[in-house]
């Protein structure tokens, strides 16, 4: 878990949207990576805190999720900032064995899940995303 993981600062990342399909629960995220990442850039310090790029938590076979709304809200893409607006700010992540704790500014997120996939986008790509 912790190479999947290894040079993304979870805590300074966002969440953009989520979804439930084929018994998977994704959140999609606006990532920030650390120097180390094999995705970092460099970026213009004089607009941006960091290296973000979108990307995927994908839970496989996820169960007993909890802390998140059955209404969900289709992502917001700003023309003038040319990102996506965060719905939520990620605060903390505990992994423990197959069961995962987000704490987010709004909510605490748990769940149960067989395997996690972590998808980083190229550089300048959008999700595709179902709306």
């Amino acid at each position: 878990m912790n190479e999947l993981l290894k040079n993304i600062n979870l805590t300074e990342s966002f969440i953009i949207d989520w979804k439930i399909s084929n018994n998977n629960f994704i959140i999609y995220l606006d990532f920030l990576l650390t120097e180390d990442h094999k995705d970092y850039s460099k970026f213009d310090s004089k607009h941006n805190f960091g290296c973000y790029r979108l990307g995927i938590f994908k839970f496989v076979n996820f169960s007993n999720l909890s802390g998140i709304e059955a209404v969900k809200f289709p992502p917001i893409w700003d023309d003038k900032l040319n990102e996506y607006k965060d719905i939520d700010d990620v605060n903390s992540v505990e992994f423990l064995n197959n069961f995962v704790k987000i704490q987010t500014d709004s909510k605490i997120i748990r769940l149960n899940f067989y395997d996690l996939t972590i998808e980083i986008l190229n550089e300048g790509e959008k999700f595709d995303i179902e709306i």
